[in-house]
């Protein structure tokens, strides 16, 4: 591939042709992901200016510290299950992040977009969010690493003991760090992204928890933390 397009270009004279595997929490993307960066300059404008294709590379703004899932959030809603919808009208939750502010993510307009939470009718799945799963904990650490009370709930292969696999079937999210890669088909796996209650994990504040917001991401979260 690499090789094709080095031959192209319409002034015959190719492309200076470099990439790198960039993980996105350094550019300063509140989700840990992985991307393939390519960059192709034509040759002619190489010997015109300085600049070449590692040299672009070289120039992205690394964070000087990670964004997280809390610095993603900022300014949205809180929701209980079953609470939000397509389309809401902006109620001020606290300040806003450097990370919201600097890339206008809630400026523009006094509306609040496909902010939806999921009502989560089956209730194992409400058990297994409330009293089984705690910040960074997934569908394995419920079935092997506790006293196994709430393992008869995990009804996912998740692997052996010595050899996990597919533990993020059920997956509590961690406010103080980057989400991990939300994936396409999540109207299917919200439960691999469980938020917990801000009120008990993020600002604590014993008058508001309610476990009712412990649930899956909405999109509009999921655009948030995707940027």
């Amino acid at each position: 591939v690499l090789e094709d397009l080095e031959l192209l270009g319409e002034t015959g004279s190719g492309y200076d042709i470099q990439y790198q595997v960039q993980d996105m929490t350094e550019l300063g993307v509140p989700q840990k992901r992985e991307r393939v960066l390519l960059v192709g300059l034509r040759e002619d404008i190489v010997e015109q200016t300085s600049w070449t294709a590692e040299r672009v590379l070289d120039s992205l703004p690394v964070a000087c510290e990670a964004q997280t899932i809390l610095h993603g959030l900022s300014g949205l809603p809180r929701l209980r299950r079953g609470e939000g919808g397509r389309v809401l009208s902006k109620i001020a939750q606290g300040s806003k992040s450097d990370y919201v502010n600097e890339h206008d993510l809630d400026s523009g307009t006094c509306l609040c977009f496909n902010h939806q939470a999921r009502e989560h009718p089956m209730e194992k799945d409400r058990i297994l969010f409330d009293e089984a799963l705690s910040p960074g904990d997934t569908g394995w650490d419920v079935k092997y690493d506790s006293d196994g009370e709430y393992a008869e709930y995990i009804e996912y292969d998740v692997g052996t003991q010595d050899n996990p696999r597919f533990g993020d079937k059920y997956r509590m999210l961690e406010w103080s760090e980057p989400a991990p890669t939300i994936v396409a088909h999540l109207a299917k796996d919200a439960n691999g992204y469980v938020l917990p209650d801000y009120y008990e994990h993020a600002q604590p504040n014993a008058e508001r928890v309610d476990p009712e917001r412990n649930r899956g991401i909405t999109p509009r979260e999921a655009a948030r933390l995707q940027s």
